[in-house]
């Protein structure tokens, strides 16, 4: 709601990308002002445009972790599914390294160390110095996302920068510098705190997203509500307290569903993290679920889940359709797709 000037943008500088001529989009906005539903929509209007897609992720607690965000790209790239034998996966590595162009004899060793796997003795160590080995393996993942541009168009997503490990920010930048000449678009999301490294150049655009606007909050809480009936003072109410933040509205509105609508609005929460708090109070055993969920991290299997919770495989499917209905939770996001079914 309310982002038609960023799409028109985005949708703008994409086709340049498309094209041939490097694109950088970086999205900033407050906690739950609608990055990620913006890099979500926009993925859907390119859906039909063959592209790749791959995605990461800053994490708030993983910004120490050399190229923490950098590993979940590659496990997209890759195709990981989890099992795969330490050699199966240098195999497939190899081949990826090949067939993007990159020199196997610097190129594997590094990235083998960086993923951790074992490297196979048919390829010598690397005499490198600690600063020159970093920044040869920054060179080749620079060139192998470039690379892998040119045989197809690319979008690459590095959403919350802000809690980005500074070797993921570093290899960002020089996508950020080399991309102007490869059919690559570059998505960024941010917080207002985070500062670029970089100067703007023509080929870069920073989008500043803003909170909504009362008619576009109203319009947001009607198309979550749809059948179900909310009296208007209600309706104001939510308008009011939310202060146009997109996902406070969202989680509040669907707080509100759940229960008689009039007699909780005395109880409504005052922030977001109160409203996310008094939702999943509500949801009984799946509460449960999504505590286990938050500690394993962003990504997680059906299998690990059940691995680790208490539940039966009936009850934690039970659970996981309770949680996906009662909020904005991706079914995806129980398995991250590998990259090739991203491929149009």
């Amino acid at each position: 709601m309310g982002r038609e000037d960023e799409m028109r943008l985005l949708l703008n500088r994409w086709q340049r990308a498309f094209e041939g001529r490097g694109q950088l989009a970086l999205v900033i906005g407050e906690p739950g002002i609608g990055k990620s539903r913006l890099v979500e929509e926009f993925r859907g209007r390119i859906r039909d445009n063959p592209h790749l897609w791959v995605e990461c992720a800053g994490d708030q607690f993983s910004q120490n972790t050399p190229f923490q965000a950098v590993t979940q790209i590659l496990n997209q790239g890759l195709g990981w599914r989890g099992d795969e034998s330490p050699e199966e996966r240098i195999s497939q590595l190899e081949r990826n390294l090949e067939l993007a162009g990159l020199k196997l004899g610097e190129a594997v060793p590094l990235i083998a160390e960086m993923l951790g796997l074992p490297l196979p003795d048919k390829y010598p160590s690397l005499v490198f110095a600690p600063d020159q080995r970093r920044r040869r393996l920054l060179a080749n993942l620079t060139a192998w996302v470039l690379n892998a541009a040119r045989v197809q168009p690319l979008v690459t997503v590095i959403e919350d920068l802000h809690w980005i490990d500074p070797s993921t920010l570093e290899l960002a930048h020089m996508l950020v510098e080399q991309a102007a000449t490869a059919p690559l678009m570059l998505l960024y999301t941010a917080r207002p705190e985070f500062r670029t490294s970089w100067p703007m150049r023509a080929h870069h655009a920073q989008l500043t997203l803003s909170r909504l606007n009362d008619r576009d909050t109203r319009e947001m809480v009607a198309r979550i509500v749809t059948h179900t009936a909310l009296a208007q003072d209600v309706i104001d109410t939510v308008v009011k307290r939310t202060d146009g933040v997109p996902l406070f509205a969202e989680e509040l509105t669907r707080l509100l569903l759940g229960g008689d609508g009039r007699s909780v609005t005395r109880e409504i929460p005052a922030t977001l993290r109160d409203s996310l708090t008094a939702r999943l109070d509500h949801l009984g055993p799946a509460k449960e679920v999504a505590q286990v969920g938050a500690v394993i991290g962003r990504e997680f299997s059906f299998e690990l889940l059940q691995a680790v919770g208490a539940m039966d495989e009936m009850g934690l499917q039970s659970a996981l359709d309770k949680l996906v209905q009662s909020s904005s939770m991706r079914a995806a996001s129980l398995r991250k797709p590998p990259i090739s079914s991203s491929t149009h």
